[in-house]
């Protein structure tokens, strides 16, 4: 059996379908299916119920909704700006291996004092990840105030004021990032061939 491709629904045949409900019975059906030899089959429930089915799809809408009104306000490119710098933090942060790891917010030391960095190139703590991330941020916000905040600023002292404030926290916050690299990494940072 084919699945066949001349009607626009792709009609399935009942052999090729999946109807049962375990993960095993899940598992052999991709192995009969692609023969890889890759699935492991094991005894397990697959729950899914109408209750998840329509919280989802409810929440979807609702989103769907919110991005229209946005969008019908003009506030939908804002949002997307908010939203790339969320989805940056969140992926220099490692807070998505954090949850799927189980990994503490501190360690402790011999003594019992909370450790927010691990001394390991491979394993970090969500404190570390976190305000690695919000370095990098500040990094960024730093040197963007240089262009897009500061010249449109018509008091001399404020903007004189604002823009050493800017080069100097950006400059601790990168000098601190730099930090942390070698701390953890055991190599030198070499920038156009002078050790930091």
């Amino acid at each position: 059996n084919v699945i066949s491709k001349k009607e626009p629904t792709f009609k399935i045949p009942h052999d090729m379908r999946f109807i049962k409900s375990s993960k095993k019975d899940f598992f052999e059906f991709l192995e009969d299916t692609f023969s890889m030899g890759v699935f492991d089959a094991k005894d397990a429930k697959i729950s899914i119920s109408v209750f998840n089915i329509v919280v989802g799809y409810s929440v979807l809408i609702v989103l769907g909704r919110l991005l229209w009104m946005f969008s019908q306000r003009g506030l939908l490119v804002p949002l997307m700006a908010i939203g790339s710098i969320v989805v940056f933090w969140v992926s220099t942060s490692g807070i998505i291996k954090c949850i799927i790891h189980n990994l503490p917010m501190v360690i402790q030391d011999s003594k019992g004092n909370p450790q927010v960095f691990v001394h390991d190139s491979r394993n970090q703590t969500i404190s570390e990840g976190c305000l690695m991330s919000t370095c990098y941020l500040l990094i960024a916000a730093c040197l963007s105030s240089f262009t897009f905040v500061f010249p449109y600023v018509k008091n001399e002292g404020i903007k004189n004021l604002g823009l050493y404030t800017a080069f100097v926290v950006g400059t601790l916050s990168y000098l601190f990032v730099l930090d942390c690299f070698e701390w953890k990494s055991h190599m030198r940072t070499r920038i156009y061939g002078w050790n930091l």
